[in-house]
């Protein structure tokens, strides 16, 4: 599996690819799963390989096995997801660690670890699933156990770009084609809510989510996606049609430059926090959007470019007339995802620019009228 590799990343990532062709039953869909209770059970690390099927926990096992192996030094540790609430440090219960990830220790120090989890399916390597990220966890070594925090997950492992060839019509409604690609975490949240869906399940999942960027009466169909059964960037392509997207005046339109954010709105408006504020995990979007506008008609007056950033993170959006067509560039990126109540100002205010930019609009009228910006 290794050979011919010397590094001993690479003989890692390779065998991690091994063990995620290992049958996942932890990840199957509820018949599957049912029928798999049939199968001999799995009583060491060898019957996971020659069985070729396991658990996500035994898959990670079999994975330190091959790592340790090739005196790669490797550790189960122990942990409580997200979503299963924190683990109380002084309560002797090990129920409260429910989960297993493997730590790689770099130099045989913990505190240079990979953090890795095969036993989750389509996980790519070098990246936790986000309910395993930015917590403490517990390697079981030979010399004792202490809990160390692996680092923060990163934006730019849960990315959603978005690119759409739009054209305006002159009764105000919008259509075209829009591209996304979801990565990292965005994708693997995808493909794990598709496990017991079939094609058809598939197509209303995505159709589902695109719709929830546009208003009540948008047309969305489902061209193409995927690949589904992949560590890759999850594809996808779809038609839209918005009715009534642009607000029509006598000879003007108002062009809405949030064209992905139709729906947002401040979900802060609150004056003041108690408690902490957990948001899931950071992430970046980036919307490339052009849109075509009706002949005869230019662009009066676009809005400003927008820039944001602080320790939260970062917001530009930009809108240029390019000939005929409207180009809006929109990027934000979400770095915090575990706030405390202090941090509650800054994360009202910077969520309520952003919706705040985000409704601006563009105005374009009949004739060549020159385009100002931040008119």
């Amino acid at each position: 599996m290794t050979a011919g590799t010397i590094d001993w990343q690479e003989k890692a990532a390779k065998l991690y690819a091994r063990a995620q062709q290992i049958r996942n039953l932890s990840f199957e869909a509820a018949k599957s799963r049912k029928e798999a209770k049939q199968l001999p059970a799995n009583k060491s690390a060898a019957d996971v390989l020659k069985h070729g099927y396991g658990s996500a926990e035994e898959i990670n096992l079999l994975y330190v096995a091959m790592l340790r192996a090739l005196n790669v030094e490797a550790h189960i540790a122990l942990l409580r997801p997200h979503d299963r609430g924190f683990v109380v440090r002084n309560v002797l219960d090990s129920d409260q660690l429910s989960t297993t990830i493997v730590g790689i220790a770099f130099a045989g120090k913990l505190m240079k670890t990979d953090w890795l989890d095969p036993g989750t399916r389509f996980c790519p390597y070098g990246m936790l699933p986000w309910d395993e990220s930015g917590i403490s966890v517990l390697p079981v070594q030979k010399n004792g156990a202490m809990f160390v925090d692996p680092p923060a997950p990163d934006a730019k492992l849960a990315t959603r770009e978005a690119r759409a060839l739009m054209r305006l019509s002159d009764d105000g409604s919008l259509s075209g084609t829009l591209y996304l690609r979801y990565s990292g975490q965005r994708a693997l949240r995808f493909r794990i809510d598709a496990l017991d869906h079939d094609e058809a399940g598939k197509k209303k999942l995505v159709e589902d989510e695109v719709r929830g960027f546009f208003p009540q009466g948008s047309e969305v169909e489902l061209v193409s996606s995927g690949p589904w059964d992949s560590e890759d960037d999850l594809n996808v392509e779809v038609k839209i049609k918005v009715p009534g997207f642009a607000l029509r005046t006598a000879g003007r339109m108002m062009v809405p430059t949030g064209v992905l954010q139709l729906r947002e709105r401040n979900d802060f408006r609150q004056n003041k926090r108690e408690h902490p504020i957990y948001l899931g995990f950071p992430y970046m979007n980036i919307d490339d959007i052009k849109i075509e506008l009706p002949e005869g008609m230019a662009a009066e007056a676009t809005p400003v470019e927008q820039k944001m950033e602080n320790k939260l993170g970062a917001y530009k959006r930009t809108v240029k007339l390019e000939g005929r067509t409207l180009h809006v560039e929109r990027s934000l990126r979400v770095d915090g995802w575990y706030l405390q109540a202090e941090d509650y100002p800054l994360l009202r205010y910077f969520f309520r620019e952003v919706v705040a930019n985000d409704f601006e609009y563009a105005v374009v009228r009949r004739g060549s009228t020159a385009v100002a910006a931040g008119r």
